[in-house]
């Protein structure tokens, strides 16, 4: 290892000038020795060509993560106020996102973790498995995948405790399942989410409509990248760039996804909140007709119950009147 204090330029990435003479031959040797995935790109540049490549190079790393880290300060900000669990996850998994291209960028090393030899030598591919835990346990969330059950639920599950193993591993240093297992998963795990994605939106599930087309970037750009690192397609500045560019489509397309998400549930609510206010409206309407008609009944009974007692009394008054006249009657034989 070459710590940053050792190195011939304080730079963000191993920078060794080097002098020749006109029309000099040079052999040079590089040995890079590493435990877990090394990621090592060999550029040779003249120093005017190498200073507008860093020039550049900058400008894009400036725009790239200032789109991450606003993403990421405005989702958090939601989930703070509105507390919905999706734009947590959506917070943390971009928060990864960001960890990561600081780890292959070099800047992370050179601004944040220095000389601290562990993370310097394994940073990359921690956080690189960090980054897809996020991105599997954030799509199940905004999927919502218990909802659905079967395959999509057991291949995210499978995905989860794969990439959890992996950080494990690389934490307690158990570099084979690492070594043999973790690009080859990384490129099944983009096949997967692809293929939930399309299948919940032939199903319907509108989130995934979004969902397919914003992770259509940067599945593409992994996709690419990992090919790249497997030595089947050759390294260039546009592959070694282009998953920046990727991200940050996808996660202003999965913001708007997400938002357009919560707006659409929250006017669900709305609606079965306003059914079920006009369902207890109509069933007050009853109610009220209910009782109407038992206070009408009631009072016919009552009417009728007065008639009743009336004829009552004037029959008892009819036979009182009767018996008077039979007394009078009897007191006038008498007489």
């Amino acid at each position: 290892e070459v710590p940053p204090s050792r190195r011939a330029e304080d730079y963000r990435l191993y920078l060794f000038p080097l002098q020749f003479e006109p029309d000099e031959q040079a052999t040079i040797f590089i040995r890079a020795k590493t435990r877990t995935i090394f990621f090592l790109p060999l550029l040779m540049m003249q120093e005017d060509a190498f200073e507008h490549f860093d020039e550049q190079t900058n400008i894009s790393y400036g725009v790239g993560f200032g789109i991450l880290l606003a993403m990421m300060l405005y989702n958090l900000s939601l989930y703070i106020f509105i507390r919905e669990r999706a734009y947590l996850l959506y917070s943390i998994y971009v928060s990864s996102i960001i960890l990561y291209e600081l780890a292959l960028t070099g800047i992370g090393q050179r601004y944040l973790w220095g000389d601290w030899g562990w993370l310097r030598a394994n940073s990359y591919s921690l956080i690189a498995e960090l980054s897809f835990l996020m991105a599997v346990l954030f799509g199940r969330e905004f999927l919502q995948l218990r909802r659905y059950g079967g395959w999509y639920l057991q291949l995210n599950n499978f995905m989860a405790v794969y990439w959890m193993i992996a950080v494990v591993a690389n934490i307690a240093g158990w570099y084979w399942i690492i070594i043999y297992t973790v690009n080859p998963m990384a490129l099944i795990s983009c096949v997967i989410g692809v293929a939930t994605t399309v299948a919940l939106w032939r199903k319907g599930n509108r989130s995934a409509r979004y969902f397919t087309v914003a992770w259509f970037f940067v599945i593409g750009s992994t996709f690419v990248v990992v090919l790249m690192m497997q030595g089947i397609i050759p390294f260039s500045v546009m592959t070694e760039n282009m998953q920046m560019t990727g991200f940050c489509i996808e996660l202003l397309l999965l913001s708007f996804a997400l938002a357009e998400r919560i707006n659409r549930e929250r006017e669900r609510r709305e609606r079965a909140q306003q059914e079920s206010l006009a369902i207890m409206q109509q069933l007050d309407q009853e109610r009220g007709e209910k009782l109407a008609a038992q206070s009408r009944a009631l009072e016919i009974q009552q009417r009728h119950t007065e008639e009743l007692e009336l004829r009552v009394l004037d029959r008892t008054a009819e036979l009182r009147s009767e018996e008077h006249t039979s007394e009078l009657q009897s007191l006038r034989h008498l007489v």
